[in-house]
């Protein structure tokens, strides 16, 4: 089920999924070990992830919501990468991009046009997460530990890997209460204790 819901989602959508080395995969799992409940992804793109989630969710007849949060503001921008479309599909990253591929699907997501620090969800939480938003600096940390304080189950994390330091940094950090529950290719999880 998992791997035709990746497949259906990456031929389907408008712009590109991101799953190197299997990383949505490695999500898609650890949202089916605890499905009920919201779903929270930090760092969207064009939703690829985020629709995968909530079609898991439909399969798997779970209640819950799917939240993006992300500026919706083009490619990484104020980095050397900036651009206002995607450089490798050379589609716009913005809201409506995510919408329109949130209609082909006919998913709900609610998206928070937003960036993820100072965190902008109040009162609601999380059964688990999906952190894939800046990866320089404190951010990486910093969205990690906002994570926690709203999420039940598990943390997945992207970019776990050595171009991405300050992501490596940030899940290797000992954090009371989580633990490592799994780190291979560029994905980490953080498992809640």
């Amino acid at each position: 089920m998992i791997n035709e819901i990746i497949r259906k989602v990456s031929q389907g959508m408008i712009g590109r999924m991101c799953n190197e080395q299997d990383n949505v995969k490695r999500l898609l799992e650890y949202v089916a070990l605890a499905p009920h409940g919201n779903h929270l992804e930090i760092g969207t793109l064009f939703g690829g992830s985020a629709i995968c989630v909530a079609l898991l969710k439909n399969e798997l007849n779970v209640v819950g919501d799917t939240y993006c949060v992300d500026p919706f503001d083009g490619y990484y921008k104020g980095t050397e990468y900036e651009s206002v479309n995607d450089p490798i599909c050379d589609i716009p990253v913005d809201l409506q991009t995510v919408e329109n591929n949130a209609e082909l699907f006919d998913v709900y997501l609610e998206i928070i046009k937003a960036k993820s620090n100072p965190f902008p969800i109040e009162g609601i939480r999380f059964s688990t997460a999906y952190v894939d938003g800046d990866h320089w600096g404190e951010n990486p940390r910093i969205d990690i530990e906002n994570c926690m304080k709203v999420t039940d189950n598990f943390i997945v994390i992207d970019n776990y890997d050595a171009q991405h330091p300050d992501v490596m940094r940030a899940c290797e950090k000992h954090y009371r209460d989580w633990w490592m529950a799994y780190r291979g290719g560029i994905t980490c999880v953080l498992a809640k204790i």
